[in-house]
């Protein structure tokens, strides 16, 4: 059996490391130092210049949605998880579904212009299984008809593509730190926005509409994460080296062993 969802668990005695430090602290949320700190290792460790880590894989979407949607069509797939389609449903918008191309099972650029309506506001991809989107052929289709780009990419952690983050492209991209992901905060996401516009909307959108404790603009809702979150993100960044040794020594031990029963059931 291929376990595709189990949970990384990080030794005790890292983890425990980055509790003893929450207590030494004593604050548990509202963007203590240990979330600021896996704000910066994350940015660097991915090559992009700003994030905004989250409680969940789930609000990152419905923020963007609810910034980009604005009340209109919004092209996506059904191949994909649930939250993907229920955060466009959620924020008052209606999901118009695309087929996907057989070879990457993602969204297939050559069905969405067909899709397009006046009513469309955004386009919401999902690279699949670490399968990055046709990223260049959707930006050209967004940027056609003025359309906003939203790519849900919870399983793309690390992912590249040409040479850059594929967090980079989109007005806004998220990705999910759940329990079953490579890197994960037991339970979180993340926010990728490519404007300064769009970062500080988002920012402000996760935390209440604040920005700090004297500044509010307007409507928000609470997508802070916690600093214990944070202290299990730390503790499992810091085997990342060892998990992804582990996946590739995994898919080449399988890859080895399906070509040696091939060539074994060839010569019978």
């Amino acid at each position: 059996m291929i376990n595709v969802t189990k949970t990384y668990f990080p030794p005790l005695d890292v983890y425990a490391k980055q509790l003893k430090r929450v207590w030494e602290n004593e604050w548990l949320t509202n963007r203590g130092e240990l979330l600021k700190e896996l704000e910066d290792k994350l940015k660097s460790y991915l090559s992009v210049s700003d994030i905004i880590v989250m409680n969940n894989g789930t609000i990152p979407l419905q923020i963007a949605v609810k910034l980009l949607g604005k009340g209109g069509e919004i092209i996506t797939t059904p191949f994909s998880y649930v939250a993907t389609t229920s955060s466009i449903v959620w924020e008052g918008c209606t999901p118009v579904f695309v087929d996907i191309e057989s070879n990457y099972w993602t969204i297939d650029p050559e069905k969405i212009e067909a899709a397009i309506t006046d009513k469309t506001t955004c386009i919401l991809a999902t690279h699949v299984f670490g399968n990055p989107c046709d990223v260049i052929k959707i930006n050209a289709i967004a940027k056609k008809y003025n359309l906003a780009v939203i790519y849900d990419a919870a399983h793309s952690f690390g992912v590249t593509f040409d040479g850059q983050s594929i967090f980079d492209f989109g007005d806004i991209s998220t990705c999910s730190f759940h329990a079953t992901k490579i890197f994960h905060t037991g339970e979180g996401g993340m926010l990728f926005a490519n404007t300064d516009e769009l970062f500080r909307d988002s920012y402000n959108a996760h935390n209440f509409g604040h920005n700090g404790p004297l500044e509010f603009h307007g409507l928000g809702i609470n997508a802070k994460i916690s600093e214990l979150q944070s202290a299990m993100g730390l503790a499992v960044f810091d085997e990342l080296d060892f998990i992804f040794c582990s996946i590739i020594y995994f898919i080449r031990w399988n890859f080895f062993y399906s070509y040696k029963f091939n060539c074994n059931r060839m010569l019978q």
